[in-house]
């Protein structure tokens, strides 16, 4: 019971009376701006992923050699 006591009031110092640790940093605790952040990393999220596309599509063109067409090599018939 002690040990619960000493770690309730270490909790109490590092978080407050009222608080366990657990809330939302304080500019996610409205809907609103909670909202304007989760779009704003998404659109960050949806960049870096383009580019990182965009750089793969680069380099895996880089590493294909040229396709070269083959051709037939004729040679004349000495039989004329």
């Amino acid at each position: 019971m002690k040990q619960a006591e000493a770690v309730d009031e270490e909790e109490d110092k590092r978080y407050g009376r009222d608080r366990h640790g657990e809330e939302l940093p304080e500019e996610l605790q409205r809907r609103e701006t909670r909202i304007a952040r989760i779009q704003e990393a998404k659109k960050a999220l949806e960049e870096r992923a383009r580019e990182k596309a965009k750089n793969e599509d680069e380099d895996s063109k880089e590493a294909k050699p040229e396709r070269r067409h083959s051709t037939t090599l004729r040679i004349p018939s000495l039989a004329s």
